[in-house]
């Protein structure tokens, strides 16, 4: 089969169902309704949000996630934020008849899973950038970043991004994989135009690379100098100061270009099962043969 044909059916396996749609919708009306009518009682807060995948429709298949942003003003202390955000996404997650879990990041945040869909409860204060207060402050912005720049019909090539990476075992920002984010798809999405684009360009990759959308820097020294260490810099279109891939290991990344390779050469779905077959030796001799250069990683001590 050709690149093509292989991303067509590819995204059969990625692209979630119309059940699937339907289910997320009503749990999304549900959770936003529920929010607003909680959100009514609670002095400091602002506005009530959806961001994430779903809200940019870039969710892939049995990954239905709704992400319910409480916008407190800034006048609220943090540790008011705190104990406001556990009593309200408990509340909700409740109500809505699933089991609330506390989950911590950069403040504490209620999760729980509702009818297939995981319902995340997340606080972040209403300001203007680059005035953070917390991590999750970006976020909404992130959102209206992703749904201004992405065209029409890109949403899919995001999802074909994320299940290749998924398969290849490189999606996640999280400690224990140290890969890709999904905002950081979409932003890859958004550079290169297309899956397919994606992999072309990385596949030549060479670290450190740069990725400046907005042209915040005049140049690659600069870059480098103040994002030292990094094998991937993809600067946040809205803060400059961020390293969007941050969390991209030297392994992760090395492991995704040689998926990238092996995949342009020999296009085929298992590189969308979870997970995807580590590359043999003999896949990588054949991809190496004709560089300069191989990847080693070792230990030490």
């Amino acid at each position: 089969m050709s690149l093509e044909e292989v991303a067509r059916k590819a995204l059969k396996i990625v692209k979630p169902s119309k059940l699937e749609e339907r289910r997320l919708k009503r749990t999304l009306e549900k959770a936003l309704l529920l929010a607003r009518r909680e959100a009514e009682r609670i002095p400091g807060i602002v506005d009530i949000t959806l961001e994430g995948s779903a809200a940019k429709d870039t969710w892939i298949k049995g990954r239905a996630e709704a992400d319910i942003f409480i916008h407190f003003d800034p006048g609220v202390s943090k540790a008011e934020l705190e104990e406001m955000i556990v009593k309200l996404g408990t509340k909700i997650v409740e109500k809505l008849g699933g089991k609330p879990m506390l989950m911590y990041a950069d403040h504490p945040y209620v999760e729980g899973v509702v009818n297939g869909v995981t319902v995340d409860v997340v606080a972040c204060y209403r300001v203007e950038p680059p005035g953070w207060r917390s991590a999750t402050d970006r976020t909404p912005y992130h959102t209206r970043y992703v749904l201004e720049n992405l065209k029409p019909g890109q949403e899919d090539e995001v999802r074909l991004l994320k299940g290749f990476m998924v398969g290849c075992g490189v999606y996640g920002a999280e400690i224990k994989v140290k890969g890709f984010s999904g905002y950081l798809t979409e932003l890859l999405t958004i550079r290169y135009g297309s899956f397919l684009n994606v992999l072309r360009e990385a596949s030549s990759w060479r670290p450190p690379i740069i990725i400046d959308l907005k042209n915040y820097y005049e140049s690659r020294e600069e870059v480098l100098e103040t994002f030292q260490d990094s094998p991937l810099i993809v600067i946040d279109p809205v803060d400059r100061s961020r390293n969007v891939a941050a969390a991209v290991s030297m392994t992760r990344l090395s492991e995704f270009i040689l998926a990238s390779r092996l995949f342009l050469r020999n296009p085929s779905l298992r590189f969308f099962k979870r997970r995807a077959e580590k590359p043999k030796i003999s896949d990588i001799k054949k991809i190496s043969k004709d560089r300069c250069f191989i990847y080693a990683y070792f230990k030490l001590g």
